[in-house]
């Protein structure tokens, strides 16, 4: 039983660890600075809009690597 409940686990991180990479995938960045260059992309009010959802990914991005080391940290202390 105890097996079946770390497999589950492990399975919920390594899908965690999919996600995590393809965010962190240089592609889809990439393809961004090549948009954001071109003459007249966007309007005022449209950059407003991208910058603040940039501010809110790299806010959520932040808030998941303290909560990455905190789930380490945590898991070491466990049995000690």
């Amino acid at each position: 039983m105890e097996h079946d409940h770390v497999s589950k686990l492990e399975a919920k991180i390594a899908t965690l660890r999919k996600a995590a990479d393809e965010f962190a995938s240089q592609d889809g960045y990439d393809v961004l600075f090549r948009i954001i260059h071109q003459p007249g992309w966007t309007t005022p009010a449209e950059f407003a809009f991208a910058v603040a959802l940039v501010d809110t990914m790299a806010g959520a991005a932040n808030v998941l690597v303290q909560a990455k080391s905190a789930l380490v940290a945590a898991s070491r202390a466990v049995g000690q």
